[in-house]
């Protein structure tokens, strides 16, 4: 037990040192943090809400916010998109509107796409690519080929297109609106690292990649898309498995009871150690951790790499040989 609380002790303050002057949590958060079930959470920020906002617009609008992203989680999309439209009258912040904008483009009824399009161009009004309006006009770039104009579409995200490189989910949409547009090459330039970066398993990517192929003329090169990719995840796979046993662990290709796939990396000695459970933000790669491995492996700590469901290669079955 002591081994486990020092183990435990070293990897939070490896990981997550607090700061020395730290604000106080907002009664948002608090209520994140003392609620037992996300049905609690939901209530009770939904009465602070309702108690803050006529004195206090700000703390309410936070409160909404976390209220919408517990909906959103629960699967309740109309709630949180009321709980996020709420938050946005009573502040706006760009954390509020982008959620509110995101939920919106993935609902896509009724004025949706013209809600998401008349609030993202007011909060970028200039048609420069200043880093700050990166996120709205990208939304409005993407809303504008969801109703049917990919060409305005493609005008509005070419001044983005260097600061949304290495962005899977961004790179994946900028391709689907220059296929769109009618422009090929530019979509398998941005599609292939998306479909990449999906293990192959998001099937709207696949069949889009396939489209804009045959519409590049690449296909005369004898080069077929699927055993492409098939090539590109070998790469990768072999390139993680050679970064994991380089530091001493193995890589996990696993299926969950529900037969959904499970990926992550183990290292471990063989003596009975700690285990640090470390997991993987989205988009993440393995070798990005490596410091952090090395540090809490010194600590005296096994050290489990998880990549979250639904990312990297817990994504989806993926393509095998």
């Amino acid at each position: 037990m002591r081994r486990t609380r020092f183990g435990l002790a070293c990897a939070l303050a490896i990981c997550a040192a607090p700061a020395a002057h730290a604000y106080p949590p907002s009664r948002g958060l608090t209520i994140l943090r003392i609620c037992p079930d996300p049905a609690c959470v939901r209530r009770e920020l939904a009465r602070v809400a309702d108690s803050l906002q006529s004195r206090s617009p700000s703390d309410a609008a936070d409160a909404l916010y976390w209220r919408g992203v517990s909906a959103q989680r629960a699967g309740l999309a109309d709630s949180a998109i009321t709980d996020w439209s709420r938050a946005v009258q009573l502040r706006g912040s760009d954390e509020e509107d982008l959620a509110l904008a995101d939920a919106l483009l993935r609902r896509r009824s009724g004025d949706d796409l013209s809600r998401v399009m008349t609030r993202m161009l007011a909060r970028s009004p200039n048609q420069d690519a200043r880093l700050e309006q990166v996120p709205f006009r990208a939304r409005f770039a993407w809303a504008l080929c969801l109703s049917g104009r990919p060409d305005s579409a493609l005008k509005v995200m070419r001044p983005l297109l260097p600061m949304l490189a290495g962005d899977a989910e961004w790179g994946g949409r900028v391709g689907l609106i220059a296929l769109a547009a009618h422009d090929a090459r530019l979509a398998l330039r941005w599609l292939g690292p998306a479909l990449i970066a999906t293990r192959g398993a998001d099937s709207t990517l696949r069949a889009a990649f396939q489209r804009a192929d045959v519409a590049a003329s690449l296909s005369s090169r004898g080069a077929d898309p699927e055993r492409w990719l098939r090539g590109q995840l070998g790469r990768r796979e072999a390139a993680d498995r050679l970064w994991t046993e380089s530091l001493g662990g193995r890589l996990l290709r696993l299926r969950s009871f529900d037969g959904a796939p499970l990926s992550g990396a183990l290292f471990a000695g063989t003596a009975r150690e700690a285990l640090a459970l470390v997991m993987m933000a989205p988009g993440d790669t393995l070798a990005g951790y490596d410091s952090l491995v090395v540090a809490l492996r010194s600590c005296g700590l096994a050290v489990l790499l998880a990549e979250r469901r639904g990312s990297g290669g817990a994504l989806g079955p993926g393509y095998t040989d």
